[in-house]
């Protein structure tokens, strides 16, 4: 009997924009595990859910490590310094420097800053700027 895993995030629908934004990653990703994902709009949340035969397991959370590490390491940073930094520059000149900025210092962030706690299978980011979350308020 196969038995299957699955695991899911979300993010608030009006940020949608960052998951879509990476799905082609993710569609890739997950072929070394056999695994599968689907998005599905409800309500105010967009849920990524991710699935695979449980002997994958491993490999299917390595993968949604590190998509999720891309994720804040580059969209989410993207849009926070785009949404907070705005400059009177041309517009490819003004995205040359997003993309500089969000470049300059991705390989920190790119060190293990995901946990997964298997017992009660729950994400905890430590990321070495604010999160995102404090910083809108």
């Amino acid at each position: 009997m196969v038995s299957m895993f699955q695991i899911t995030v979300s993010v608030d629908s009006c940020r949608a924009d960052w998951l879509y934004s990476v799905e082609d990653v993710i569609q890739n990703k997950l072929e070394d595990c056999y695994g599968v994902c689907a998005l599905h709009e409800s309500g105010k949340r967009v849920y990524c859910a991710f699935g695979c035969e449980s002997e994958n397991r491993a490999s299917l959370l390595a993968a949604v490590k590190e998509c999720l590490i891309e994720l804040y390491a580059v969209v989410v940073k993207f849009d926070y310094i785009k949404r907070n930094l705005p400059l009177s520059l041309p517009r490819l000149r003004y995205e040359i420097l997003l993309r500089t900025l969000v470049a300059f210092d991705r390989e920190n962030e790119r060190k293990p800053v995901l946990y997964v706690d298997d017992g009660i299978k729950q994400f905890v980011l430590v990321l070495s700027i604010e999160s995102y979350e404090r910083a809108q308020q």
